[in-house]
């Protein structure tokens, strides 16, 4: 499954420190709102934040590979060490 227009979701997501997060979606694409990250940051505040008491997991990244199409360009990391 691909997601599409997740980059005002992710700012908002970023702007509050959060990184353990579900999302469910009924549509291909996060909604563009306004066009900024403003409505989910609201959205956010709205639904609230909860600090969990578990301890975060660091993934650590030693290679590095990319792919160049048409349209987008991606780079993959490969995860060699979970930290902790």
């Amino acid at each position: 499954m691909r997601v599409g227009t997740i980059e005002h979701i992710m700012s908002a997501l970023a702007a509050y420190g959060v990184d353990n997060v579900l999302i469910e979606l009924s549509a291909p694409e996060i909604p563009i709102m306004d066009g900024s990250s403003l409505p989910f940051l609201y959205l956010l505040q709205d639904a609230g934040i909860v600090d969990q008491k578990a301890q975060k997991a660091f993934l650590e990244n030693h290679q590095t590979g990319g792919s160049k199409g048409r349209r987008q360009m991606g780079e993959i990391h490969s995860a060699q060490r979970l930290l902790r």
